[in-house]
């Protein structure tokens, strides 16, 4: 059950020092309080911060409550880090002496929904029943969600199903019909929707401005937005008030099918249905405008924006920010920076990073490198998409040293890689002709517990190859003395290099084959490593390959096997920027 692009070190498990935590029977002081400060860290969308409190609970030797794991539990759902999910768990039923509650419950069956792990969450729903915990109606709505997130709006009906057999009788609510119609429409299965909305209605239920704010979202995202917009007539129909959410749907859909005209009119004729434009609709005009290369047209937006008295937030600038990003003006790109610090409007990281990747592009990663140093002085906390771009910025000039610094800084400010961040690397790796360097990021991965994918393994073997065919142009302009010291080289880099391939394929051997009941990785990891390691096998394939090019020993792909067939069924690889 661990989440790829969002691995993260389990919390440590210390002795529990605290007399109080182990004498009393309950919490000791400390626990309750720190407790509350994580839910305050929660509210103020701060969920990193109640992890760390949690951590340094531990740390201290004291006995966290079933109250302090779910809130855990809550906060690394909010970051969604579903990696630790698992780890959170083990802790809690390792602890005997700790009686689960249906709130707890309620919060791994979240956790697990938002991570798209349904069939998880649908374990602990019946573990729940089982423990005589009894589920409510949010608990069915949540499971709803679920199957709603994963497409499958069919199992979501089934749990409605055991909602109505259900001997406590939880009664559906108008938010558990917008669930089921929220699962149909995410499939683009309006059809269902309306099916649910009529069952909605024969049970007595009347749709409210949810309701039709979700079909009109996916009629949006079919590029029907005319459609979304005739339904303002049928919720005039049942007396429901559209809302800024309503029309700021239609105005992103008319914009996101291109068609500015429908946009404006529509904004303009707002008025007649009782809501004013705000920031948010007109930042999604300005997107529009830039996504059309229509400079003008945004210079429209912002003049209607000064009429309607509305000012420019972050928004506004990002988009303007990443629009002069795109096409390489550094220099407006901070200009806009500038022009929003002197409106009073503070940068948050989004911000930074995109002014960050502005100089990335730009071949400038020691400006990039100053924004999120001027981040950490606002204290903002720079996160892995900053440090990737910046890491991405020193491979593309050819500096590694500076962008292994950067990585190493980025675990220790306690943020974990993600897939991306590594294959930056192995693409630096790449392009500085050393998959041999790009190979150790792979076994770097492992050990942290992350598992390559196939774009991941490609940058790998295709390093490999480049290296293999610019060998091979090389060696022909040698002479005979120097082509007798290149092949004995190159013989003594392969030996060394397989036999630290050969430490990788019986690492995840043995991770793969762990029976004790330990192992880091579910059924689905442990089929994924499988693939890894045979993708290992291809890499080293393909070394033997390199070296044979080097050493003038021609060896065809149809020699190799299955090397021409695996190779096709990896997928193209976008490069970072």
């Amino acid at each position: 059950m661990m989440d790829e692009d969002n691995p993260q070190q389990p919390t440590s498990v210390k002795e529990v020092s605290c007399i109080a935590c182990t004498t009393s029977g309950k919490s000791c002081q400390r626990v309750v309080s720190k407790t509350k400060l994580m839910n305050i860290q929660i509210q103020k969308k701060k969920p990193h911060v109640a992890q760390m409190i949690f951590e340094n609970l531990v740390e201290e030797g004291h006995k966290p409550s079933l109250i302090s794991y779910t809130t855990l539990l809550t906060a690394i759902t909010k970051q969604k880090k579903f990696g630790m999910i698992s780890t959170a768990l083990s802790q809690v039923v390792s602890n005997d002496g700790m009686k689960l509650d249906s709130i707890f419950f309620n919060a791994v069956i979240n956790a697990f929904s938002e991570a798209g792990h349904v069939d998880e969450a649908m374990a602990f729903f019946w573990k729940m029943k089982k423990t005589g915990c009894e589920p409510t109606t949010s608990t069915y709505n949540t499971l709803i969600k679920a199957y709603g997130i994963v497409g499958r709006p069919e199992e979501s009906l089934k749990v409605l199903d055991l909602m109505y057999y259900d001997e406590k009788k939880p009664t559906p609510t108008i938010r558990t019909y917008n669930m089921l119609i929220s699962a149909w429409c995410k499939k683009q299965n309006i059809e269902g929707a309306w099916k649910m909305l009529d069952k909605m209605q024969s049970c007595g239920m009347k749709p409210d401005v949810v309701t039709y704010n979700t079909i009109a979202k996916a009629y949006a995202a079919n590029d029907e937005t005319y459609k979304a917009e005739n339904l303002m007539l049928e919720m005039n129909n049942m007396k429901v008030q559209p809302n800024e959410m309503t029309c700021g749907i239609i105005i992103g859909g008319y914009c996101s099918e291109g068609n500015m005209n429908e946009a404006l009119e529509f904004m303009h004729n707002m008025k007649y249905v009782g809501v004013k434009p705000n920031t948010v609709m007109l930042n999604t005009l300005i997107k529009g405008f830039i996504s059309l290369e229509d400079m003008i047209g945004v210079d429209e937006v912002m003049i209607l924006m000064e009429e309607y008295g509305l000012k420019s937030d972050i928004v506004t600038y990002s988009i303007q920010m990443d629009t002069w990003s795109e096409i390489g003006n550094t220099k407006r790109c901070q200009e806009i920076y500038e022009d929003m610090v002197d409106a009073g409007v503070e940068p948050d990281t989004q911000v930074h990073s995109i002014l960050a990747k502005c100089y990335v592009r730009a071949g400038e990663p020691e400006k990039a490198e100053q924004v999120m140093e001027t981040m950490e002085r606002l204290n903002l906390r720079p996160n892995v998409v900053m440090y990737t771009t910046i890491i991405s910025g020193w491979c593309s000039v050819a500096n590694m040293e500076n962008a292994e610094r950067i990585f190493d800084k980025m675990c220790d400010s306690n943020l974990s890689p993600n897939q991306r961040t590594f294959q930056t690397l192995i693409w630096g790796y790449g392009e500085q002709r050393e998959p041999w360097k790009a190979e150790e990021i792979v076994k770097r991965m492992i050990e942290m517990s992350i598992l390559p994918n196939e774009d991941t393994m490609k940058l790998v073997t295709d390093a490999w190859n480049v290296l293999g065919l610019q060998a091979e142009e090389g060696f022909q302009e040698m002479n005979d003395e120097e082509k007798k010291i290149k092949n004995i080289d190159v013989h003594n880099h392969v030996i060394g290099l397989s036999t630290n391939t050969g430490n990788i394929n019986y690492r995840m051997k043995m991770d793969v084959n762990n029976e004790d009941g330990n192992d880091k990785f579910d059924g689905k990891d442990r089929f994924r490593m499988r693939n890894i390691s045979s993708n290992m096998s291809l890499i080293t394939s393909i070394r033997n390959r390199t070296k044979y090019s080097i050493g003038f020993k021609k060896v065809s792909y149809m020699e190799e096997v299955g090397i021409s067939y695996q190779l096709v069924n990896f997928c193209r690889v976008r490069l970072p920027c």
